[in-house]
């Protein structure tokens, strides 16, 4: 029996041993993998960037009493593909159809953070946009008054101007968001010509399409930046001629 035990203790004094030699080995792989990720997550953090905005805003009416509340949600990422290509990704979600009556007609709207009676995440952008030097190339779902009608104090109906007749020209009949293309040229410091091709849906790219040519100039003072620009547009939702050429400045 001392034998016996002997020999069973041989044998897993053995497998330990054999246990301590093999372990590393086995886990080396494991660790070389995981020695890879605080260089992926890195790498990562540099391409992707995101923001997100939560906005209420309550309203009313001294003359009727009306008050109406609003909530809105903005979740915004980008994806750096290399040094010339990104991907964009816009989701939104808003709640209240804010004041009534002729008020809310003013201006075109007083909230432009207004939504529908019941709240709904959906997709506003996505598109692919490629530059090379003088030259870019935007396509997918776009809104066009983030790249057309721009200036630097009045684009943001959150943090600027709330009424959206102050945020874009109410005589342009920009399309909702949805497929479209759009090519700039920066021939110089300060100056760009930049065109679109787009409309609310897929069917609408052949039998309504929007298109729109503009040419600015954006001179930029001791503090702020301005803008002067000229453009001219086809199609769109409007009850006068189908091509409207404006002229327009602004900060």
């Amino acid at each position: 029996m001392v034998q016996g035990g002997a020999a069973r203790l041989t044998r897993q004094v053995t497998r330990i041993l054999m246990l301590a030699v093999l372990l590393p080995s086995a886990c080396r792989p494991a660790a070389s993998a995981l020695a890879w990720w605080p260089a992926l997550a890195d790498a990562v953090r540099q391409r992707l960037e995101g923001h997100a905005r939560l906005a209420g805003i309550v309203q009313a009416r001294l003359d009727s009493g009306e008050t109406a509340a609003t909530w809105s949600l903005d979740l915004e990422g980008g994806l750096r593909l290399d040094r010339r290509s990104r991907l964009f990704l816009l989701l939104e979600a808003a709640q209240g159809p804010g004041l009534s009556g002729d008020l809310a007609e003013a201006f075109f709207g007083v909230n432009a953070e207004a939504g529908p009676p019941h709240a709904r995440l959906g997709l506003t952008e996505l598109w692919y946009m490629w530059q090379e030097g003088r030259f870019a190339l935007t396509a997918g779902k776009l809104d066009l008054t983030r790249f057309f009608d721009t200036n630097a104090v009045a684009n943001d109906p959150l943090l600027q101007f709330l009424a959206p007749g102050l945020v874009n020209a109410p005589g342009v009949a920009f399309p909702d968001p949805g497929p479209g293309l759009r090519l700039q040229w920066r021939p110089a410091a300060g100056a760009e010509v930049a065109a679109a091709w787009a409309a609310a849906d897929v069917a609408g790219l052949v039998a309504s399409p929007f298109v729109i040519l503009e040419l600015g100039l954006r001179p930029c003072g001791h503090w702020l930046q301005g803008h002067c620009r000229l453009y001219g547009w086809y199609g769109g939702e409007t009850d006068g001629p189908p091509f409207w050429p404006a002229v327009g400045g602004g900060p």
